[in-house]
């Protein structure tokens, strides 16, 4: 059955191995807005695809601890927007990956109700935006870095968690406010993975004023 339905497709050559997925960063800012009456949750999105950072140097690996500090206050912020009523979206969380190894992909994401859209959408950018411009607070960055630390040392050889101690996790979603996990979203784009460092540092107490990485 399957030979007679698609006896006439023809065989497509397997890609080079070092084929370009034709991904370029941004370089204007454009919108799309899709509907479907049967659709029963929105999902809006703010993206940006940057060229891909490396990890070569001690400023790379600051770098890197400054945007992951960052993104845990921003997906806590938002978690306990979703957990206090106070949001119109149900779900949202803000992350950073490499994408397809060629690029840097920044996605801060929220659903909810399909006649919140707009709504959802004026609220994630207020926080992107106040987060960007005013910072955080000093126990918000206290917070961030006790987690990471504590995500560092379990991740060390080595460790055992002693009876009745808690564990921390990287998630970025604003479900579990102030809680981090590395799965990977379902939603997520064919190539696209999370990179994630553990190293059971100290990590110093930055107050970047655009820890979040989306600009």
């Amino acid at each position: 059955m399957v030979r007679e339905a698609f006896a006439e497709w023809k065989a497509v050559p397997d890609p080079p191995a070092d084929a370009s997925p034709g991904v370029v960063p941004y370089s204007k800012t454009r919108a799309v807005a899709l509907s479907d009456p049967e659709v029963t949750r929105a999902d809006v999105s703010l993206i940006a695809v940057r060229p891909l950072e490396t990890m070569k140097s001690v400023g790379d690996f600051r770098r890197s601890l400054v945007d992951g500090i960052g993104t845990w206050v921003m997906n806590r912020r938002l978690g306990e927007l979703v957990q206090k009523g106070e949001a119109p979206f149900q779900s949202a969380s803000l992350h950073k990956s490499t994408l397809w190894n060629v690029c840097t992909y920044i996605e801060a994401e929220a659903a909810g109700p399909p006649q919140k859209w707009g709504e959802m959408l004026r609220v994630l950018a207020a926080e992107l935006k106040r987060g960007r411009e005013h910072g955080f607070l000093a126990q918000e960055l206290e917070d961030a870095r006790k987690a990471i630390l504590a995500s560092a040392t379990e991740a060390a050889p080595g460790f055992e968690a002693s009876p009745g101690q808690g564990t921390t996790t990287h998630r970025p979603r604003a479900t579990a406010p102030g809680r981090l996990h590395a799965a990977p979203s379902p939603a997520r784009p064919a190539g696209q993975h999370r990179t994630a460092i553990a190293f059971p540092y100290r990590v110093p107490r930055y107050r970047s004023p655009m820890p979040g990485g989306v600009r």
